[in-house]
């Protein structure tokens, strides 16, 4: 049982690097989630373990004292007959006596195993359930970078937009300015071409005049 908390401690990190490389084929927080439901199994069997060496412990002391008090009673038995000379009875009081003893030996025994046994188990049920907290911590510090990597991502994209959204203004604006460029090279062509014009009626009505004099 204890066995399985560390083979699950062991094998949390480099189920981890495993995770991230199969990318989301299994989320980290669901392989966690999954081993915390096998632990928490093992940490109640063991619990049902501990009641259960509990009831044998105080069942194995209520046989110790029913047979410690049988030793005292026939105890007794044994002294009165003496002292009474009935040695057929003595007798059979101390058959008693001799096998409520062994019993009452055996139980002591049987006690003191259980009440070891007992400990341990409780040992063992404190060490799993300290590993079994420490196991949802390591979950919320696992969520926690989660989480981060989950806001970096939408960071990363919502930037990636707005950069995008920016080189599309950026793009737009050139378009503007290079149009109105154009349109102002037009129209300064346009006005030389109109005093071009100008210029040569003039020469023209000048030339007719010039040679209407000369006539």
């Amino acid at each position: 049982m204890t066995n399985l908390l560390t083979r699950v401690a062991d094998a949390i990190k480099s189920d981890f690097y495993e995770e991230k490389k199969n990318d989301n084929k299994n989320n980290p927080i669901h392989t966690l989630n999954r081993y915390l439901r096998e632990c928490e199994e093992e940490v109640e069997k063991v619990a049902s373990l501990v009641e259960r060496q509990r009831l044998l412990k105080n069942e194995f002391t209520k046989e110790l004292n029913t047979a410690s008090s049988m030793v005292s009673k026939r105890e007794q038995h044994v002294r009165l007959a003496e002292e009474a000379g009935e040695s057929e009875l003595a007798a059979a009081a101390l058959r008693e006596l001799t096998h409520y003893q062994g019993r009452k030996d055996r139980l002591e025994i049987s006690v003191q195993e259980v009440a070891k046994q007992l400990h341990t188990l409780e040992q063992m049920h404190t060490d799993m359930k300290h590993k079994l907290k420490d196991m949802y911590i390591k979950r919320l510090e696992v969520m926690g970078k989660e989480n981060m990597a989950q806001a970096n991502k939408k960071a990363e994209h919502v930037f990636a937009e707005e950069d995008a959204g920016q080189n599309a203004e950026e793009l737009r604006f050139k378009k503007i300015e290079a149009y109105l460029q154009q349109l102002e090279k037009d129209e300064v062509q346009e006005e030389e071409q109109t005093v071009d014009q100008q210029i040569a009626e003039l020469q023209k009505r000048m030339n007719q005049k010039q040679n209407s004099i000369e006539s």
